[in-house]
């Protein structure tokens, strides 16, 4: 798929070229969809990496109000957003020695 920066072309496994060419149309006759996304997202790129527990992704991006997201009464965990999902998953069926791994590698 083009970059669409003009930077050139990237690979997504699984995705073929008749796929892409799909995609692409669809985003090219939908110029307003593209502009609202690129505008509904504010970054800033930093000089370094951060371990997870210091990612701050914001509110409307984090998960907490998508429309899967079951009731409080309904939820089998307590987690609140997507990363607290995931962190909650890893702990539950990760094996403690992959914990430990992780944990090594992502101290700073």
């Amino acid at each position: 798929m083009s970059r669409g920066d003009g930077a050139g072309w990237f690979s997504i496994a699984r995705l073929g070229v008749t796929s892409a060419r799909k995609i692409e149309a669809f985003f090219a006759a939908h110029i307003t969809v593209n502009d609202r996304a690129k505008a509904s997202v504010t970054y800033s790129v930093t000089e370094s990496v951060v371990p997870c527990k210091r990612l701050r992704v914001p509110h409307e991006l984090d998960g907490s109000r998508e429309r899967f997201r079951a009731s409080e009464a309904d939820c089998t965990i307590s987690a609140n957003n997507d990363y607290e999902s995931i962190e909650t998953w890893r702990g539950l069926y990760e094996a403690a020695a992959t914990q430990r791994a992780y944990r090594k590698e992502l101290s700073v």
